[in-house]
């Protein structure tokens, strides 16, 4: 989506770029996304300012891309950047399990050939090298079907270069911010624990053949008694694989959805974070990526680093402390309410910078921050964006991998309801408020 801003910022505007992946770009629909509500609220509560938000988040990139990305918004007048990723190290662009470029090479190599394909020699050479000496592969982007058979384990060696690859990029992030006297906004990715089951799952290779058997006995006999909602029967069952290992990421979401039907959801929470430790298609960022993230941010305001935990306010506000599909269409990708939660998370920060360098006035009474309906309505979005954005959604997610999901039938028709309840009736009055709401915006 190509944006357009003058090279020369106004003398009242404020200036903010988003920088990410496709949780912070939007997915489904940017239009109703981060960068947009951020823009609402910021011009809600400062009118006298003009606000100027650029989204350049992008699909299936990762912290390797986004630090050339951020150097070059450095050179267009940003007044902050605002950075929401952490969900691609694993799968995105030379992480260990992806399917776009080579699979963590060196990371000095990684640099000066990043660098050398901004020119066209280089893009050019690196044509004339993958035409010689690579598998021929469709260019055509399949979206997460693509990455089908790439497990990466909890175990697997490589995760620890992933690390420290991320802990770089995002320390090279904080030091530009510091060098050119922008403020940068980092926060942690939340993501949805309690309806995303994991998916891909496997037993350790090590595990005796006779105690495979008997956990998958165990496994498929819980899963029975969960089916036919004998939750207590069916946890003990579980917690009697459990024994022999817990290292299967569907066992450990099924404990604890199993517990959250029972009432505990204190208990559930540490059955629902494991399964997604343990899922070998790594598509949401986990305990690490975001320790990482705390680490490189504490202390570090008077660097002009500034740290938003949206794991925790996401925890605070979701029903029995487990994000879910109330926030969330997938796995990371959020709907209107999260974004609103998360973009507020950013615009309270963006206030308090701005009145810390007095460039808006410390009103005693300011303006609230508009609600979420306030900020839908601005953004044109109705019942009718509303279905398209549900319909596009339930599409995607009866495609692999999602389809591999063991709650992938009950979670379909909870969407196929949201879509019949969505459904437009050709009535005039409707198509009048919804065509009122579109001129407003």
């Amino acid at each position: 989506r190509p944006v357009l801003i003058p090279v020369k910022k106004g003398k009242d505007t404020i200036r903010v770029f988003v920088l990410g992946e496709s949780a912070a770009m939007g997915d489904p629909e940017p239009a109703f996304g981060l960068a947009q509500v951020l823009r609402v609220l910021l011009e809600e509560r400062f009118p006298n300012k003009q606000f100027e938000v650029i989204n350049t988040a992008l699909t299936a990139i990762n912290a390797h891309l986004i630090l050339p990305l951020a150097r070059e918004c450095v050179d267009k007048e940003p007044d902050f950047l605002v950075v929401y990723m952490g969900n691609n190290e694993v799968v995105g662009p030379f992480g260990p399990g992806t399917v776009i470029g080579n699979n963590a090479p060196n990371r000095t190599l990684l640099n000066w050939g990043l660098a050398f394909k901004r020119f066209r020699l280089g893009q050019f050479a690196d044509q004339i090298i993958h035409s010689r000496f690579s598998e021929p592969k469709e260019d055509a982007w399949g979206g997460l079907a693509m990455f089908e058979n790439k497990h990466v384990s909890l175990k697997d060696p490589r995760l620890a270069g992933v690390y420290e690859r991320f802990k770089t990029q995002m320390t090279g992030l904080a030091t530009l911010g510091r060098s050119s006297g922008i403020p940068v906004l980092i926060s942690t990715v939340p993501c949805n624990l309690k309806d995303s089951a994991p998916f891909a799952s496997s037993l350790p290779e090590d595990l005796a053949v006779d105690l495979k058997a008997t956990w998958q006995g165990h496994f498929e006999q819980g899963k029975l008694l969960f089916d036919a909602r004998l939750y207590s029967d069916a946890y003990l069952k579980l917690k009697e694989a459990e024994s022999i290992s817990l290292e299967h990421a569907d066992l450990q979401f099924s404990l604890g959805t199993c517990l959250l039907r029972l009432g505990q959801a204190e208990e559930a929470k540490p059955h629902f974070v494991l399964a997604r430790e343990l899922d070998l298609l790594r598509f949401r960022a986990d305990n690490r990526i975001n320790q990482i993230i705390r680490d490189l941010c504490q202390g570090r305001e008077s660097f002009g680093v500034y740290f938003m935990d949206a794991v925790k306010v996401f925890a605070d506000q979701s029903e029995q402390g487990l994000p879910g599909q109330d926030l969330f269409w997938d796995h990371v990708h959020l709907k209107f309410t999260g974004n609103y939660m998360l973009a507020r998370l950013y615009a309270e920060r963006i206030a308090h910078i701005l009145t810390l360098q007095g460039k808006v006035s410390a009103q005693d009474d300011p303006p609230a921050w508009s609600k979420a309906e306030t900020c839908a309505r601005s953004l044109g979005l109705t019942r009718w964006g509303q279905y398209q954005m549900t319909a596009t959604m339930l599409s995607r997610l009866n495609q692999v991998p999602f389809t591999g999901q063991s709650n992938r039938a009950e979670l379909n028709v909870r969407m196929a309801g949201e879509i019949r309840l969505l459904r437009l009736e050709p009535k005039a009055e409707l198509l009048d408020a919804m065509s009122g709401v579109y001129q407003a915006a």
